[in-house]
């Protein structure tokens, strides 16, 4: 309910608030909770392994948890902008007219939320998309293609960095190794792990998990997870970097409570775009 929803903010917000329009030449204001005396009701999902990943795991965050908030406020203050975009996703949620300063504030000092940059100032969609999409995230990179009056070639730089970052529509070039584009890569390394040539898959999907690619990073990491968890955790922090929601997904399978709660929320926050 939107009215407790504002208490939780009101606590939250104490010590300092943020502005509606931030300054293009200083870092925009961010919230201050150092005051906060909200109740510590933290956010517990249930454990899983560390060695593997469980793809069936969901955990869905809670938005109006006055704990949950703090702790985000607290870390966007620290400059986490990834943090900022999580807290503007829950005052969104709410219909705080906030979450479009913090969305703006992640996006140009971190690159994170972007794309709800470009949808909450209209007016400069196509810089904010810009730059998630030079930053590795292909949801932006996807929606910076789709913007009416783009010159051509930002369009096609769009393309071109939104299939490295997992925008498979977008794969037009021939990879060597592939039989075709990273598309083509993606679905064969998929067939290879359903029929369970690991191997295959392994090899397939590493060609376009990458210095370059992060979009078979996710098939990379269930192909490899029970041989190397390490290196597979780390490729499946790479896709949830470049905001693929079943990368962030697997991710929130791994770990203790608190990776489990992060990468559980950031999932369901690109999931709801």
């Amino acid at each position: 309910m939107r009215t407790g929803f504002v208490t939780l903010v009101s606590l939250v917000m104490l010590g300092g608030c943020v502005e509606e329009e931030a300054r293009p030449s200083a870092p925009a204001p961010v919230v201050r909770p150092s005051s906060v005396q909200a109740p510590r009701a933290a956010i517990q999902p249930a454990r899983a392994s560390a060695t593997h990943v469980s793809e069936s795991a969901r955990v869905e965050p809670t938005w109006d948890d006055a704990a949950a908030l703090r702790t985000l406020a607290e870390s966007c203050e620290r400059g986490v902008n990834r943090d900022c975009w999580l807290l503007g996703v829950a005052y969104e949620l709410h219909g705080e007219p906030r979450a479009s300063v913090l969305y703006r504030q992640a996006c140009r000092e971190g690159a994170r939320g972007c794309v709800e940059a470009a949808r909450t100032h209209p007016e400069q969609a196509a810089q904010h998309l810009a730059l998630g999409c030079r930053h590795g995230a292909g949801p932006a990179c996807r929606a910076w293609a789709a913007l009416e009056d783009l010159p051509d070639s930002d369009r096609a730089e769009a393309r071109t960095l939104g299939c490295r970052a997992g925008w498979l529509e977008a794969c037009e070039a021939r990879l060597p190794g592939c039989g075709g584009s990273a598309a083509v890569c993606v679905r064969r390394a998929e067939e290879a792990l359903a029929r369970g040539d690991r191997a295959a898959a392994t090899r397939l999907s590493l060609l376009v998990c990458d210095g370059e690619h992060t979009t078979g990073c996710d098939v990379w990491a269930r192909a490899s997870m029970n041989e190397d968890a390490a290196a597979a955790e780390v490729a499946l922090e790479r896709a949830c970097r470049a905001e693929d929601p079943a990368g962030c997904r697997a991710l929130a399978g791994l770990g203790d409570d608190e990776h489990r709660a992060l990468f559980g929320r950031i999932a369901a926050a690109l999931e709801r775009r």
